[in-house]
């Protein structure tokens, strides 16, 4: 096998006079065509380091849609916190936050934003 060059930072082969792409790049390859949003994100700015701002601005528009995503905002108060209780599921302030960043949601999103804010500023006795 001889090497052919990197695409995507993985490194094509020639076999037998073909050029054979690895079983890396084959995975990439399939997440980017099939994933959700929130994994494509995630494959192209922390294994791909090849993220553009476009496809930044595209994927965070289709995750924020996602409709577990609007549940959450759903269940935003208005002081920020999301939900009535600190733990428990994706309808509280730790599991809410939890999820949306890790759905890649940009932290200067408002819903993560404020959420993130009420941590700081709301008593945990007054969550609404």
């Amino acid at each position: 096998m001889k090497a052919h060059g990197k695409f995507f930072r993985v490194p094509l082969f020639y076999v037998g006079g073909f050029l054979v792409k690895s079983k890396k790049q084959k995975m990439i390859d399939f997440l980017l065509k099939n994933a959700n949003p929130s994994i494509k994100h995630r494959v192209k700015s922390e294994i791909l380091h090849s993220l553009t701002a476009d496809e930044a601005t595209l994927y965070q528009e289709q995750i924020i849609q996602e409709e577990m995503i609007q549940r959450i905002i759903a269940c935003q108060q208005e002081n920020g916190w999301i939900g009535k209780s600190l733990h428990g599921g994706l309808d509280t302030q730790e599991g809410g936050t939890k999820y949306l960043a890790e759905k890649a949601l940009n932290k200067e999103t408002p819903v993560l934003k404020r959420a993130m804010s009420a941590f700081a500023s709301v008593p945990l006795d007054e969550k609404n």
